[in-house]
């Protein structure tokens, strides 16, 4: 996935000794983030309905680890 300028100074500047949230994990465009995090070596926390579903968000390309867990429902 190619990205643009603002993309590419939005990872320079990220504090890389932190993990990043992604929300909506298992989605095309959270699935393609966490891949490119992860081709960045960095530690992804992806958010999902249901942890055990067998298809992991993003793939598993990259050095960076990743960690799923079951994102919290609010009830109204």
């Amino acid at each position: 996935m190619p990205l643009n300028d603002n993309t590419l100074a939005a990872l320079a500047h990220l504090d890389r000794s932190h993990p990043v949230l992604v929300t909506g994990a298992t989605g095309y465009v959270a699935g393609q983030l966490i891949r490119r995090l992860l081709q960045e070596d960095l530690t992804v926390h992806a958010a999902v309905r249901d942890p055990g579903n067998t298809e992991r968000p993003g793939g598993t390309e990259g050095t960076g680890r990743q960690h799923i867990g079951q994102a919290a429902r609010l009830r109204q």
